[in-house]
């Protein structure tokens, strides 16, 4: 895997005093969002999502570096991204806690990782779900019940088709 700038654009400051998102890191982090999505087309989950869903995705992402005290988080017309978000700033490896309803889950549950970049995979992962849950599975049937609660069956659902099939491999190292 490429290495990015990450670690350095958390420090760069621009003339304001505000911190600047490097070129390379917001790449690097919408091309996750690509990938995400691009997986989640896949018929076998039955999402039907629309041909505009990658593109409508990236025009809600939200790349910031606010704080260790910033959220990170996702709906229905947002994504956004904390590079100073309280989990990606703790060094490495370190383990990355999910919520505790589902930490324990081998798949989608807490996990190891080695770097920045790897806790990326898993926050965007999480937060593009989100997304996906609240924008689109309103309309689909098997979630028309359970679409609702931030971290349940549907939210599970789609990260763990997230999780299992695109982010776990590349911790582990098979992508």
């Amino acid at each position: 895997m490429r290495k990015s700038s990450l670690v350095s654009s958390r420090v760069k400051r621009n003339l304001k005093g505000s911190r600047s998102i490097a070129t390379v890191d917001k790449n690097l982090i919408k091309k996750m969002v690509r990938k995400c999505i691009r997986l989640l087309h896949k018929k076998e989950y039955e999402l039907d999502l629309p041909k505009d869903a990658t593109d409508n995705a990236l025009y809600r992402l939200s790349i910031v570096d606010k704080n260790v005290n910033g959220a990170t988080y996702a709906s229905w017309n947002i994504i956004q991204i904390n590079l100073s978000y309280w989990q990606h700033c703790k060094g490495y490896p370190h383990y990355e806690r999910e919520y505790a309803s589902y930490d324990s889950d081998p798949t989608i549950g807490g996990v190891t990782v080695n770097s920045l970049e790897e806790a990326l995979w898993v926050t965007v992962a999480h937060e593009v779900s989100h997304h996906i849950q609240f924008r689109y599975c309103p309309r689909i049937k098997r979630f028309k019940h359970t679409y609702s609660k931030p971290h349940g069956d549907c939210f599970k659902a789609i990260y763990r088709y997230l999780r299992r099939d695109l982010v776990n491999p590349i911790l582990k190292g098979e992508a």
